[in-house]
C-alpha cells in the first residue's frame, strides 16, 4: 500500500475512535495546506483522503488547502517557510469560521 493509502486507513481508525469515545461531539477535520517540499499531487492525495473519510464519518471540513495552496503559499508563509504569517493565519481563521457557522 502507498503512504496515502496507509494514511487513509489510519485516519479512518482515528475518526472512528473519536466518534466512539465522543458520540455527541461535532468533529472537524482540516485539509493540509501547501508545503514547499511536497508536490501538489501528494497534497491532493492526502486531502482527498481527509475529505472522503470525514464525509463517511459525518465530520465537517475546514479547508485550509483552499485558502493556503501552492499558488499563494509564499505570499502567506513566515520566514521559517513552514508556518503561516499574520495574513496567513487570518485566511485560516476565515476558513474555520466558514466551517463552524
Amino acid at each position: 500500500p502507498t503512504a496515502a493509502n496507509k494514511f487513509r486507513e489510519a485516519y479512518a481508525i482515528m475518526l472512528d475512535k473519536i466518534r466512539t469515545e465522543y458520540p455527541k461531539a461535532e468533529i472537524y477535520c482540516s485539509t493540509i495546506m501547501a508545503r514547499p517540499n511536497a508536490t501538489d499531487y501528494t497534497i491532493k492525495q492526502y486531502n482527498d483522503a481527509i475529505r472522503e473519510i470525514a464525509e463517511l464519518m459525518g465530520a465537517k471540513i475546514i479547508d485550509f488547502a483552499k485558502c493556503l495552496n501552492s499558488k499563494n503559499y509564499q505570499q502567506f508563509i513566515s520566514s521559517d517557510n513552514i508556518h503561516p504569517e499574520y495574513d496567513g493565519h487570518i485566511r485560516m481563521c476565515d476558513e474555520m469560521i466558514k466551517a463552524v457557522l
